[in-house]
């Protein structure tokens, strides 16, 4: 069931207004709390967050922090007045809104396929090749972040989106072989999407994910 994380200080104000058979509502007064509750769960598309325009910068830096486990999450801020300048709207699909009813549409627009495998930026070398390359040519690339359904990697060699890769991703201590599709390109590499991917290998990617996800939550203030 699609799922919201509601990050208040008074559960009294939302919890008695939110109830939709088709969302759960989870409401946590810790950030920590709500952070490893996301983990376990692969269902969270979005984030409510309080909004007393008292405390801008802890705002930011919950919004830096649900960025971190998974970018594609919508964030909608529930307060008076607007989104502050430091949180350009359409970079981190934030929006606004003061009342219930706005709230209950903003979540009922939230797309079906946002993206439900919390993702670490993580830079890792990686080579690859088309599934139809001649043996022994390869490129060279940077995995820049990477999640247990598909990574992002840079390169100055740019597949076409549709194209069908082997990719060679290397950790310190191992490295794996993964096939993936292109999905799209932009400034920032090309994003791949895994396909025909082991249980092992996806628990693996997923399990050193959380293991990094997990020692940046130990350092919120």
């Amino acid at each position: 069931m699609k799922t919201t994380i509601v990050l208040e200080t008074d559960k009294k104000r939302l919890a008695g207004n939110l109830a939709s058979p088709e969302r759960r509502f989870e409401f946590f007064e810790s950030e920590q709390s709500a952070y490893l509750f996301h983990l376990e769960q692969t269902e969270v598309d979005s984030y409510i967050l309080e909004d007393t325009g008292n405390d801008v910068r802890s705002l930011i830096r919950n919004v830096r922090n649900i960025r971190f486990l998974n970018e594609m999450v919508s964030i909608i801020l529930f307060g008076e007045g607007s989104i502050p300048d430091e949180l350009h709207q359409d970079e981190h699909n934030i929006t606004k809104c003061s009342t219930i009813e706005e709230l209950v549409l903003m979540l009922e627009a939230i797309p079906e396929n946002k993206r439900k495998y919390n993702r670490v930026r993580w830079p890792v070398s990686a080579w690859f090749n088309g599934t139809n390359s001649l043996e022994g040519q390869r490129d060279k690339g940077m995995v820049t972040s990477i999640s247990s359904g598909g990574c992002m990697i840079f390169s100055d060699r740019m597949p076409a989106a549709g194209e069908a890769l082997f990719i060679t991703i290397i950790f310190n201590d191992f490295d794996f072989l993964v096939e993936g599709v292109i999905l799209r390109q932009d400034t920032r590499g090309f994003a791949v999407q895994f396909r025909e991917i082991s249980s092992w290998t996806q628990t693996i990617i997923q399990r050193i994910v959380d293991e990094r996800i997990l020692i940046e939550l130990k350092n919120i203030d």
